[in-house]
């Protein structure tokens, strides 16, 4: 019997372009299949990004959040929920805002298709 193994990855993987991936299908690149993708200290960043962005959208659904403000280094997101009393800032970049911009709409049923766009984009540089 054979086993099916991972096909290799190109090398070197764009790490912004593996964000978006991992933040819309986590399971993309899976620890146990590419253990050669986490030895790169680029691709972890990349992976606890996704999981901060995953994280935030969850908890922005659960208790709300007021829009992000624009700042000079990107974007800051506030959640708070004051019968808990806590409260979060995030500082996200172009990137990272797009992509909670994109989640939460769809997980609202309303359309991204802004966001989306300039995620496309980034997505397709792993196919290059």
């Amino acid at each position: 019997m054979t086993s099916a193994l991972p096909a290799r990855l190109p090398a070197p993987l764009d790490a912004e372009a593996v964000l978006c991936a991992l933040v819309l299908v986590p399971s993309t690149y899976s620890r146990n299949q590419h253990p050669e993708l986490y030895a790169d200290p680029e691709m972890r960043r990349a992976h606890r990004r996704a999981r901060v962005v995953r994280s935030l959208v969850r908890q922005m659904l659960m208790h709300g959040a007021a829009p992000a403000e624009r700042g000079p280094a990107g974007y800051v997101v506030r959640i708070e929920a004051p019968a808990l009393g806590y409260r979060r800032e995030a500082r996200l970049t172009d990137l990272e805002h797009d992509l909670v911009s994109y989640l939460f709409a769809r997980a609202r049923g309303e359309n991204a298709a802004e966001p989306l766009g300039r995620i496309e984009r980034v997505l397709a540089r792993l196919s290059s």
